[in-house]
């Protein structure tokens, strides 16, 4: 998902993809290393609101910041959030367990399910840049 998302819109770039451990002072650090970049992204996806809160207190106003699970943290600093429809995951679980109980020989199933991505006060247009398209919405 995450890669081929990254190669067909033509960023891909191994210096703007890395792992580091969880946490505020982590996303501090990258969002540093990556504004020291001769050409820095003006944007930045982290995989947790804990990163991204890091990222966004080293860079608020230089880089556009998304975190991932929509904490309460988030939502009162202005951090932009992907949130995952955990009652719905859970849901579905519950119920590929219940078929399986009922007919252990049933096939295994798989789901994809559609998580929202709420905009708030980290991300922005850069003020260098041309108007963008609007984003592309899922089929």
């Amino acid at each position: 998902g995450w890669a081929a998302a990254v190669a067909e819109a033509g960023i891909a770039d191994p210096r703007l993809d890395g792992r580091v451990d969880d946490d505020v002072e982590a996303g501090r650090q990258v969002a540093r290393d990556l504004l020291a970049l001769s050409d820095p992204p003006t944007a930045v996806v982290c995989a947790s609101d804990s990163l991204a809160l890091g990222a966004y207190s080293a860079a608020a106003g230089r880089l556009s910041v998304t975190g991932f699970d929509d904490t309460p943290v988030a939502r009162a600093v202005g951090l932009s959030s992907i949130t995952q429809p955990l009652a719905e995951a859970a849901q579905q679980c519950l119920r590929q367990v219940f078929d399986v109980i009922a007919d252990p020989h049933r096939p295994s199933r798989s789901s994809l399910l559609r998580p929202t991505l709420t905009l708030r006060a980290s991300t922005a247009q850069p003020p260098d840049h041309p108007p963008i398209a609007e984003p592309r919405r899922p089929s």
